[in-house]
């Protein structure tokens, strides 16, 4: 069967209380030896690619016939008033006139013949008083359709980009809020802003501007379409260069200023396609675009590449998103040295790519002027839930093979990037400064020309690592990590004591709290290991408190602690299915002085000479083990069904006290310790789909299975000792089941 596609293809459009055509061809060859062409010609054309007609007005097309031909409809299309003409020979303009719907959105077919000829016609029509966004092509379906005058994209408006559109030097493309652009699947649309042209994007908080893909909501992936390309005439530390992806678009020049338009309250989604090996199109590609264009509150979601890319330019941007990238979420190159300031990104732990998913990836390359961005008030969200049993699942959704996980910043070739005050968690590592390619990035870092200041890095599996490294299906190098980290911070002190015996009067004696630590680490980590080892030692000073002693009340300022040890985290896990992890903790933690105390009498007034001295300097602090241990198993024995078993042991575990019973020397002495002990936990969970749409998870977990009698909680008493000690028991054998649904 040979088939013919007429401008509307085979696809039904819809058209306020109106109606579009498609078509399609059956041609009926006979038999024998191969198929013969018909004699008859049969085509239609002109149908519109969008309409908006009032109920009882009528739309046209053509048919192209070199014979006789006929149109007739179903006997269920009665709201079809008229075809004129329904019969006719050659070439003809068919009108079509519906009546008034007021029963909801309906459709019919048409059928037109000529001899053995057929073309199917869909007439589709929605309620009365229904609104429906006109569909207007913009593109041909080629790779070089120019639009070379100035364009509006009007609201409300969907417009299918086919193939690649190139906005040319000279013309303005003006998109109205709220208009949808959808990139064509099949020719994978691809919005290109030559250099001298400008794009003119500005829609609002609640009208954005959304590109997306032509595929149906629940089909849409990374990589449906092609993505927005900008290219203009700033500065780049190449000169002259082709823009990447294969669109063939030239950028730079010498321009810092220059003007490529707005882009603002923009979501790109969907988008980011590899056209060849290390030639992307990413969500937003930025060529040398110069300072004078805005650029501010735009989203790219599932890019199938990077999302932000910047090959040189000056260009500054703010409140940007970058949400389930493939690759990278910003990516800067080529001497760009714009400012970015407030970003986000949020990775899906599903999508990574082959050559290794980063937060930031920066090139200076070896040519000046080398990339100098900066940025600032970011937050970049990993995929690491567990650092000491993450799995990378970066190949489930992503790259078929080999993707995995990185950097949350990836700094090298001579990049002098900065960073500031910015969140960064949760990747397997946190920072990689590399001198590959004979650049001298680190270099950098050590004259001050590439920074990351005041900046927290939380959550990783490995904080810092010299170089990429890719062996044993890890991106972690094995040689280890190891890091000293110290802190200084003041707080203010609690209301109980800053003022004096619960009255609105002050306390002279509160002091601001202060609190110094230092600790040194050291990781190992690999495919099948991850082993952190760390020591710490605090100092929290001038603490506050306020206690009573009889009918007295006592303001207590100046307490120091000391607490220092040394804790030990491991996990083995061979595999996806099992793991196996352990912990150990060993701590000391001392009340440091002994203090003195103000007194005052259930009058709230301060009792002269009633200072009192509390001996507490070497006791142990209360209300906490200091010695922990723990081991952990996780098993998925069957597809689905996770196991799980956790044993957790205390020890050095000392009674709570008050201060204010140490008022002798003879007081000088720990509460109570409490009986070590320990405990068993299991847990059972069972995933499972209900239809295509609904995730369920059956869980159980049963707390101390050995039903174990332990204390957990205890006041000290006068005799130190656990005949006078106020003790709380810990729960015996306790379960939990349920089921959670997730839509």
């Amino acid at each position: 069967m040979k088939k013919y596609f007429g401008i509307l293809a085979a696809a039904s459009l819809l058209f306020a209380t109106a109606f579009a055509a498609t078509s399609c061809n059956d041609d009926k060859t006979p038999g024998g030896t191969g198929p013969e062409e018909p004699t008859a010609t049969l085509e239609v054309k002109n149908a519109p690619a969008s309409s908006i007609i009032a109920d009882g007005d009528e739309v046209t097309f053509d048919v192209e016939s070199n014979t006789e031909w006929t149109i007739t409809k179903s006997a269920d299309a009665a709201w079809i008033t008229s075809i004129e003409p329904a019969n006719g020979e050659g070439n003809g303009q068919i009108t079509v006139t519906v009546a008034a719907n007021e029963e909801g959105s309906r459709s019919t077919a048409l059928i037109v013949t000529a001899e053995n000829l057929t073309k199917t016609v869909t007439i589709s029509q929605v309620a009365k008083g229904e609104v429906v966004v006109p569909v207007t092509n913009l593109g041909d379906g080629s790779k070089d359709f120019k639009i070379t005058e100035n364009m509006t994209l009007t609201y409300p408006g969907i417009y299918n980009l086919l193939g690649w559109v190139y906005v040319s030097d000279g013309a303005t493309l003006t998109i109205e809020p709220g208009v949808i652009i959808k990139g064509d699947f099949r020719s994978k649309g691809t919005l290109i802003i030559e250099r001298g042209s400008k794009i003119v994007a500005q829609g609002s908080e609640d009208l954005p501007i959304v590109f997306t893909s032509s595929q149906v909501p629940g089909n849409r992936l990374p990589g449906d379409w092609g993505g927005l390309i900008v290219c203009g005439k700033a500065p780049n530390n190449k000169g002259e260069l082709t823009i990447e992806g294969g669109v063939g678009s030239l950028h730079g020049g010498n321009d810092p200023a220059d003007n490529s338009g707005v882009i603002s309250y923009v979501r790109i989604e969907f988008a980011g396609i590899e056209y060849l090996v290390d030639s992307e199109i990413n969500g937003l590609t930025l060529g040398s675009v110069g300072s004078g264009t805005k650029i501010d509150h735009v989203q790219v979601s599932h890019s199938g590449d990077d999302a932000f890319e910047m090959f040189g330019g000056t260009v500054s941007a703010k409140n940007l998103v970058a949400f389930g990238t493939w690759d990278d979420d910003f990516d800067t190159d080529n001497g760009y040295s714009g400012k970015i300031q407030y970003a986000l990104s949020v990775r899906n732990p599903r999508v990574a790519d082959k050559s290794a998913s980063n937060g930031f990836e920066s090139d200076g390359d070896q040519t000046e002027p080398f990339t100098t961005c900066v940025f600032a008030n970011v937050s970049l969200f990993g995929p690491v839930t567990n650092p000491a049993n993450y799995t990378d699942l970066g190949g489930e959704e992503g790259s078929p093979t080999d993707a995995r996980f990185q950097a949350a910043l990836h700094l090298r070739r001579n990049t002098q990037l900065s960073i500031y005050n910015s969140l960064i968690a949760a990747f397997p590592i946190g920072l990689i400064i590399e001198n590959d390619e004979n650049s001298s990035t680190r270099e950098f870092a050590e004259q001050g020309l590439l920074n990351v200041t005041n900046c927290v890095m939380a959550g990783m599996q490995k904080n810092y690592q010299d170089a990429q490294y890719w062996a044993d299906g890890t991106v972690i190098n094995p040689d280890g990590n190891d890091a000293f980290v110290s802190g200084y911070f003041t707080r203010a002190p609690f209301f109980n004591s800053t003022f004096v015996s619960y009255t609105i009067k002050t306390n002279p004696e509160a002091k601001v709290e202060r609190v110094a630590t230092a600790e040194l680490g050291y990781q190992f980590a690999n495919n099948v290991f991850n082993v952190t080892f760390n020591g710490y030692y605090t100092l929290w000073l001038d603490k506050g408190m306020t206690r009573t002693l009889g009918t007295d009340i006592y303001n207590i300022s100046g307490l120091n602690a000391r607490h220092m040890g040394l804790e030990l985290e491991a996990t083995y896990r061979p595999s996806t299915r099992f793991s196996l992890k352990a912990m150990g903790s060993i701590g000391d933690w001392i009340w440091r002085d002994d203090v003195d105390a103000s007194a005052y009498d259930e009058a709230h007034n301060l009792i002269e000479d009633g200072d009192q001295t509390l001996f507490i300097a070497g006791v142990h602090v209360g209300n906490s083990a200091q010695i922990t241990a723990a081991l952990g198993l996780d098993w998925e024995p069957f597809k689905n069904v996770r196991l799980g078993a956790d044993y957790n042991w205390f020890g050095k575990n000392f009674a709570d006290f008050q201060p204010t019973s140490r008022t002798q020397i003879q007081d000088k002495v720990d509460a109570w310790q409490m009986p070590d002990y320990g405990t068993v936990d299991v847990q059972v969970s069972y995933r499972f789909n209900i239809g295509d749409k609904i995730r369920a998870t059956f869980y159980g977990n049963v707390n101390n299975l050995l039903d174990t009698w332990y204390i957990a909680d205890a006041r000290d008493g006068k005799g130190h000792d656990a005949r006078s000690a106020l003790v709380y028991y810990g729960f015996g054998r306790t379960w939990t089941a349920g089921l959670k649904f997730n839509f």
